[in-house]
């Protein structure tokens, strides 16, 4: 008021006053620069490296009260891992796959599009059978897990080798957690698809919220089916990845909106409504598809507070960037360390933040020797 009886004496018109009154106004809430909040390369990493330790807690205590009803529930909630893998992954894909993209011809883009999906899996295979070579032999002749045990009856044992080979095997992989593979292939055979759907607006809208209901009962027809049959995760999943995929083409969008508050709020905002949705999730989600649609969201307004913590704070972070870097490495192998190589020495410590170390150490360990080799052996020099 003080402040409006001066500009007032200085004969200031009423539409000044307002103009002077909503710049205050804009500079408490609104950043003074503005704030790019597109994800970095070490944020993907530090984003990896949080959702490599959810699995390893979600591993650990979700079918388990030994350690106590709160331990099971948060390691339950931690199942958001897998939907922040895939976040990331199709963020990851988009800022690849646009940099060349839009300036060349359709039959190029077309060209294009087939090598970077041979890359991509080029790549995916190369790091996933280095560890298959290692871990299943391991297993079959050193921990006595035979393939007729891991994959059936001798009729089946030959056929689903060669898909678990291939990636394909979903929950019957000699490694149970290995489902994952079929799904990320999946997702990254529609990757070409979803990226064109989430450029074209009310298109991408429609699209994203056929799969937020996915109303199966009332499609006329089968067509739809044609995906659950492929991979009963399919669809569930396909949110998430979605939502990365349209946050990589709609950043200046994004950015233009997040900037009209603070970088603080924007983190206080986003890290509430991550927490409150945990809570939702446990309390409210009726069923599995339930409880992954909202992880989706979990993992948007998770990753929306580590990035604006970021911009806020500048923390380095080193030691998520560190495990993010090795999360392949530690999904691959993890639970064949946990089930089969140290199953008494992980759950005998007891006490849920030791045994939780211990498995992420052994991993780390593991993944950190592996590395090693690979460097030794000139593996990388194989990337094209």
């Amino acid at each position: 008021m003080i402040q409006i009886y001066y500009l007032q004496h200085y004969n200031l018109s009423d539409s000044r006053i307002k103009i002077y009154i909503n710049t205050e106004i804009s500079g408490i809430f609104m950043n003074k620069d503005p704030i790019d909040f597109r994800i970095s390369l070490d944020e993907t990493h530090i984003i990896k490296g949080i959702a490599i330790c959810a699995m390893l807690i979600h591993h650990l205590f979700y079918n388990s009260s030994t350690y106590g009803f709160f331990t099971q529930q948060f390691g339950i909630v931690c199942k958001v891992c897998v939907s922040m893998f895939l976040f990331v992954s199709g963020y990851g894909l988009t800022i690849q796959y646009s940099k060349p993209h839009n300036r060349i011809s359709v039959r190029s883009r077309f060209i294009f599009t087939i090598k970077f999906l041979l890359k991509r899996f080029y790549k995916f295979y190369l790091n996933y059978w280095i560890i298959f070579a290692i871990v299943v032999p391991i297993g079959v002749f050193v921990l006595g897990r035979s393939l007729s045990v891991a994959y059936g009856t001798e009729a089946g044992i030959w056929s689903n080798l060669t898909k678990d080979i291939l990636g394909l095997q979903g929950f019957d992989s000699y490694i149970i957690t290995w489902w994952f593979n079929a799904l990320i292939i999946s997702l990254y055979l529609l990757f070409p698809i979803l990226y064109w759907f989430m450029g074209k607006g009310i298109i991408a809208i429609g699209m994203i919220t056929l799969l937020l209901l996915w109303p199966r009962d009332y499609i006329v027809g089968n067509f739809f089916y044609i995906f659950e049959l492929w991979n009963s995760n399919l669809v569930v999943y396909s949110l998430v990845f979605t939502f990365g995929i349209a946050t990589a083409r709609h950043a200046d969008f994004l950015n233009r909106i997040l900037n009209k508050i603070r970088v603080w709020q924007v983190f206080i905002l986003s890290t509430s409504i991550a927490i409150a949705l945990c809570f939702i999730r446990q309390l409210l989600a009726e069923n599995f598809a339930d409880a992954i649609t909202i992880d989706a969201f979990i993992t948007i307004f998770s990753v929306l507070s580590i990035t604006s913590l970021r911009r806020q704070t500048r923390l380095q972070m080193k030691v998520p960037i560190i495990l993010g870097k090795h999360s392949m490495n530690i999904y691959l192998i993890h639970t064949f360390i946990l089930m089969y190589f140290f199953p008494n020495f992980i759950f005998d410590l007891r006490i849920p933040l030791l045994t939780f170390i211990a498995l992420l150490t052994e991993s780390l360990s593991l993944s950190a020797l592996l590395e090693f080799i690979k460097k030794k052996i000139g593996f990388y020099k194989l990337y094209l």
